[in-house]
């Protein structure tokens, strides 16, 4: 049998710049600003080559007893600036898995995979 070269959306991507981290931190922050208000109390954003994690940080001060809580959104693959591949994270088995956008898509923007993440955030309670 002969191997046959197929696209696969969840991996390989470009490796994020020093200076395009900058730029996608701030777009990311500013959705989050927006969008997660009352939800999260901060927003952790790292890099590692092509990947882009993103997690929500829940602040229990009145509880002291209580640790903050890590909630993992999503791992974004840089393509492009407008050009993202996603894979959520499951509690199920505590991993990223590959996703593919409600329209059918494999890619979209930093906003539209923030916006997707996101939308499981109204299912969960903390």
């Amino acid at each position: 049998m002969r191997k046959q070269w197929v696209f696969d959306p969840h991996s390989g991507g470009s490796k994020v710049s020093p200076s395009r981290k900058i730029q996608v931190e701030q777009r990311i922050r500013k959705f989050a600003d927006q969008n997660f208000k009352g939800r999260g109390d901060k927003i952790e954003v790292r890099f590692r080559g092509a990947l882009c994690y993103v997690a929500l940080y829940i602040e229990y001060k009145d509880e002291p007893d209580r640790e903050d809580f890590r909630f993992p959104l999503c791992r974004l693959r840089h393509f492009d600036i407008d050009r993202w591949s996603i894979s959520l994270f499951l509690w199920s088995n505590e991993k990223y898995e590959p996703t593919m956008f409600p329209s059918g898509e494999w890619f979209g923007t930093i906003e539209e995979c923030l916006e997707f993440a996101g939308s499981f955030l109204d299912e969960t309670e903390f």
